[in-house]
């Protein structure tokens, strides 16, 4: 029973409304669609912007409600 519990957590850890935008980005960066162009750095700095305004942000605001 407790390992069902562990990988439920697990998932619901993984598919967290809060990560799933920068997750998609993170697919969406590595299809070699437009962001193919970019150096790995630009890249890095992308995704840490949108990880930041989809992810801390909404969660440090949550926390101050």
């Amino acid at each position: 029973m407790k390992i069902k519990q562990g990988i439920a957590r697990g998932v619901s850890a993984i598919f967290h409304p809060l990560i799933i935008p920068t997750l998609a980005f993170l697919l969406f960066m590595n299809t070699g669609f437009y962001f193919s162009a970019l150096s790995f750095d630009v890249k890095r700095l992308m995704l840490l912007v949108v990880f930041l305004c989809t992810f801390l942000l909404p969660l440090i605001s949550m926390g101050l409600m």
